[in-house]
């Protein structure tokens, strides 16, 4: 019996010495090997972006979308998320190897530089790797992990989206400098933020850039505030957005492979996150559900065009056809 107790011990305390050592394993950072410098932009009476999600899987649609995007006139080009499928490649030093350099020039790059403008941009949810769950993994699936959250600190992207980080902080034209980031265009104050991690540190990021100037204030994200007929049961941002000093005159988001507007809790929103990927759902109208103006199924991306007293959002599909219009003054 004594000996069956130590062999119990014995075992006891391996297991859990093996739990510490995976804790560690999981919860090591890497950062990545280049980051972007935070850009400078100046500060304008009127303003022309592009808003263009969901660009990373190569095909005829991007290029198409592509096609119009390069002869649009436009100052800045905002990628919303999602800039590769499905995942990138794992990540283990913090730097893209030369082996998966390919990869991200392909789902990366060739989806959004190229097209005469600077890009800004976002982090969405394929930003970050989920590989297969490993053998250490259900051994101890107690065992938490703060890799998930992508945040080391300080606002910084890193593990597990430290290589994508690194590749775009090595491409001139492509400008993603932290999780969440603000930048005073004069005419509007514009915050972007990473929505896979609201949380105060993200709300601060807003806030002190809201607070820059006078301009109309503009949110970028990944995820909806609400779309319908897609991912109409994931509600991350509403929630969040209510502890927001100030309400933004605008949030844009990609994430729903759709084109929609829509006017939620009195804040405007647009989805456009058409660039590569579609998904087939009813359009609007008639099939509009509370608060939603207009949807379609269709591979585009939206203008916007921001003056002083006048705020004006323009989707267009891949064959440069005006979706629809709408427009705020102020």
């Amino acid at each position: 019996m004594k000996n069956v107790k130590l062999i119990l011990v014995a075992s006891l305390l391996a297991y859990l010495t093996g739990a510490v050592f995976w804790y560690g394993q999981q919860n090591t950072f890497r950062q990545p090997a280049h980051v972007d410098p935070v850009p400078k932009v100046e500060k304008k009476e009127r303003l022309r972006l592009v808003l263009v999600g969901d660009t990373g899987m190569p095909g005829a649609q991007r290029d198409r979308v592509r096609k119009r995007i390069l002869h649009e006139e436009k100052d800045y080009i905002i990628a919303l998320g999602d800039l590769v499928y499905p995942h990138p490649p794992p990540c283990p030093t913090g730097e893209v190897s030369a082996e998966d350099l390919p990869f991200y020039e392909e789902r990366v790059a060739r989806g959004i530089e190229g097209l005469r403008a600077p890009v800004l941009a976002i982090l969405g949810n394929h930003a970050y790797y989920r590989g297969k769950r490993s053998l250490m993994g259900k051994l101890y699936p107690f065992v938490p992990t703060t890799l998930e959250l992508g945040d080391g600190g300080e606002g910084r992207v890193i593990d597990p989206a430290a290589c994508m980080v690194d590749f775009i902080g090595t491409r001139p034209q492509i400008h993603l400098p932290s999780l969440d980031y603000a930048l005073d265009f004069g005419v509007a104050q514009i915050a972007f933020v990473d929505t896979d991690h609201l949380d105060d540190k993200a709300a601060k990021v807003v806030d002190q850039g809201f607070a820059t100037g006078t301009g109309w204030k503009v949110l970028m994200g990944h995820h909806v505030l609400r779309t319908y007929h897609d991912k109409a049961d994931e509600n991350y941002v509403a929630p969040w957005l209510s502890t927001l000093k100030t309400k933004p005159d605008l949030y844009a988001n990609g994430h729903a492979h759709v084109m929609q507007f829509g006017i939620y809790d009195d804040v405007p929103a647009v989805t456009s996150g058409t660039g590569s990927k579609i998904r087939h759902r009813p359009a609007c109208p008639p099939a509009c559900g509370e608060g939603q103006i207009f949807g379609v199924s269709a591979p585009g991306y939206a203008l916007l065009e921001i003056e002083p007293k006048r705020m004006t959002v323009t989707f267009k599909d891949d064959n440069g056809s005006v979706r629809y219009r709408w427009s705020v003054t102020r």
